[in-house]
């Protein structure tokens, strides 16, 4: 006698061929049957782990294995995810092939795929499966209802994707999208929800945290994407106005983020590979408050927006191969510690609003959360750069930076508008110009009447063009008050 195999033994009980008396299943197909056919029937009770083919037109290759605490109500909670044996007893989805296909996603890019990806999430998040897998191409997202009002940021209605816990989220090689959509199906830039007078569109996916700093971070709730595109269905404007025009829906929509950390709460890490998030009126990325881990980034693609692109506040930056583009702002907030942007682009956007190491703090010094706050006495959080800005006008940064910078019709700025104290910066830019006459290649604002709210800065510079075709009016633009303590050096290389 053969020995049994799983596969074979589900094969023979899908066509009948069970011997009786003989006390076995004998060999029959080695072809997985569908769950539909595995509902009520008799399991060896040797038999634990089954592998069979889903629900639905396009059925992909599901792992199921028996568990003791399956109950009725579990099983009416997921009816494609779970099954009872006529023996009693019962069988739910491994973690091994949670698809979000398995929950009933169609895939199509039209039909509402948000209760079947929610509910898969949710699943995962059960048992503790960390990855939810798609295997089709286009999924739409619709946005349920919002009735709370949008500037509640700690209400969870109307939020199209929830993460509660550490969840990766894996497409296809060639990027599985995900395509947000109002409450209703239509496409979000002309139509939204109007709650209490207000505009609602919607974040893309929402990490929910937990209400104060834990002392293990390693369970806090995380989110990692691989191989996955999020559209949010909104082309940039020239309008930054915020909040959205409830009229036009135009403007920062603040209610619309790609990837949103819950405001003033405990979460973990974001860790994006192969993916891109685009299209959202808000900010594509946007932590709200000092308790969170870090960004890990991966060839990633992310822009298209009215608002910020990257707004880390504080979370720890760790990013190779991105592209940044088309929004308002390339970026806002703090790198973290030892945050790193490496072999980075940023292009199109109207200005890079700010980064600086550090984490956020409130202050007396005017301008509040701006000023430089380290993570422990006597540590320089630095952020290295190495990326290359292209047509982003002013490039506003704060303390603790240091790296390189290519530039091409942009401008590197330190200003004390923008962040009220500005130390350690150690940076060598090549610069050239090509569309665009710009002010000048530096441009430092310290202010008035208070000496040394700048100072510990050395900036080397490399113009890439004869002084003949430069279009820089000058190399350094100097306002305000720095005196010999402030320590400042801009020079030009040759």
């Amino acid at each position: 006698m053969k020995p049994l195999d799983r596969r074979v033994v589900l094969g023979g009980l899908a066509v009948g061929w069970l011997t009786s008396g003989s006390g076995y299943w004998e060999e029959a197909s080695k072809r997985p049957v569908p769950i539909g056919q595995l509902r009520n029937e008799r399991i060896p009770s040797s038999v634990t782990r089954i592998e069979c083919l889903g629900d639905g037109p396009d059925p992909v290759n599901l792992i199921f294995e028996s568990d003791a605490s399956v109950d009725s109500t579990f099983l009416a909670e997921y009816p494609s995810a779970a099954f009872a044996a006529s023996d009693g007893r019962n069988f739910r989805l491994s973690a091994d092939t949670v698809f979000v296909e398995a929950f009933g996603a169609i895939g199509d890019g039209l039909a509402n795929d948000q209760p079947a990806i929610q509910q898969a999430i949710r699943y995962a998040e059960t048992f503790g499966a960390g990855t939810v897998r798609f295997r089709r191409h286009a999924y739409a997202v619709w946005c349920p209802k919002r009735t709370s009002d949008p500037r509640q940021n700690n209400a969870y209605d109307g939020h199209s994707i929830i993460i509660e816990r550490q969840i990766a989220l894996v497409g296809e090689k060639n990027k599985s999208r995900i395509l947000f959509r109002n409450h209703d199906g239509g496409e979000l830039q002309s139509n939204w929800q109007t709650v209490n007078g207000k505009v609602w569109r919607g974040p893309g996916i929402f990490l929910k945290g937990r209400p104060s700093p834990a002392s293990d971070r390693s369970n806090l709730p995380s989110v990692t994407l691989v191989d996955i595109e999020l559209d949010g269905g909104c082309d940039r404007t020239n309008t930054y106005n915020f909040p959205a025009d409830v009229s036009s829906g135009d403007g920062w929509d603040l209610t619309h983020k790609g990837l949103w950390a819950e405001n003033d709460r405990a979460t973990g890490d974001w860790t994006l590979m192969r993916s891109k998030v685009v299209r959202f009126r808000g900010e594509v990325f946007y932590q709200g408050g000092s308790h969170h881990g870090s960004f890990t980034g991966r060839d990633i693609v992310m822009g298209q927006t009215n608002a910020d692109i990257l707004n880390p506040c504080g979370t720890n930056l760790d990013i190779e191969r991105g592209y940044f583009f088309d929004g308002n702002q390339g970026w806002e907030g703090w790198g973290g510690a030892h945050g790193r942007l490496k072999d980075c682009t940023f292009e199109s956007c109207r200005r890079l609003g700010g980064l600086q190491g550090g984490r956020a703090k409130p202050s007396k010094v005017r301008g509040g959360w701006n000023e430089p706050t380290r993570f422990s006495p006597g540590e320089i959080p630095w952020v290295d750069l190495d990326i290359r800005i292209i047509d982003c006008g002013p490039v506003y940064i704060g303390s603790w930076i240091r790296g390189q910078i290519d530039m091409t019709d942009s401008f590197l700025a330190l200003s004390t508008k923008v962040y009220p104290k500005i130390s350690d910066v150690i940076l060598s830019i090549s610069a050239r110009c090509r569309r665009k006459s710009m002010p000048c290649v530096v441009s430092i604002t310290a202010g008035e009447g208070v000496p040394n709210l700048i100072k510990d800065i050395k900036i080397r510079v490399k113009l890439e063009q004869p002084a003949s075709q430069f279009r820089f009016a000058q190399l350094v633009s100097q306002y305000g008050n720095l005196d010999d303590a402030s320590n400042v050096s801009v020079k030009l290389e040759s």
